[in-house]
């Protein structure tokens, strides 16, 4: 990339592949599903990679490459980023690096699921993936963002569809991260929340509301 993207900012290939899932079912679900999978990195670097770099999965910086013991390849295909205080930033994936090995990926397994659901407080009368959806949802039950976007003019039933469209949204991401443990989940799309947003900025908004 010629020019280092601020973060929460995006591209013009950014701005073309949001636009691209509010009205495609299959790039809605494939960016959702990348984001869970990398979802430590805020949304619009997500985006860049997953535009530039659709098969990344290791995101990291030079340094934190260096401190993990891996040496930055002279070939290397890394993005640059502005941070919030304008310092560059460049991000690479593990491909970009050299090392024999990847990096340990923290995964669910039928060992820890139990620990999982005490610490998270998660019922255990429901499978792990249903309890983490409802978990995640009911923090914005209040329909707090829908203000925040500028929905208020929304009608009561418009809003109800906004907000199950959000649900589905977390629903897609948690969806992603189990799958790194190669499960797989039918999820069907509801982009009725990208729908209500006209704008643009609007639209990467949802996103940056994601579960911890």
């Amino acid at each position: 990339m010629a020019n280092s993207i601020p973060v929460g900012h995006y591209s013009q290939s950014g701005e073309q592949t949001i636009n691209r899932m509010s009205k495609d079912d299959i790039e809605y679900t494939k960016f959702l599903k990348y984001f869970g999978r990398v979802f430590k990195h805020p949304v619009s670097v997500a985006l860049e990679f997953y535009v530039n770099r659709p098969d990344a999965q290791f995101i990291a910086s030079g340094n934190q490459w260096k401190r993990a013991g891996y040496q930055i390849s002279p070939t290397s295909k890394g993005i640059p980023f502005l941070d919030t205080k304008g310092n560059e930033v460049t991000l690479y994936d593990f491909e970009d690096v050299i090392g024999d090995y990847p990096p340990k990926r923290w995964t669910i397994t039928n060992r820890n699921v139990d620990a999982i659901r005490n610490e998270l407080g998660l019922s255990d009368d429901k499978p792990l993936f249903s309890a983490l959806d409802e978990s995640s949802a009911s923090a914005i039950d209040d329909l707090s963002l829908i203000q925040d976007l500028g929905l208020s003019a929304l009608s009561n039933d418009e809003k109800l569809r906004f907000r199950n469209s959000y649900h589905n949204m977390i629903q897609m991401m948690i969806a992603g991260r189990l799958e790194i443990n190669g499960a797989r989940y039918n999820v069907q799309p509801d982009r009725a929340a990208l729908e209500f947003c006209s704008l643009d900025e609007q639209r990467l908004i949802p996103f940056l509301f994601q579960p911890e």
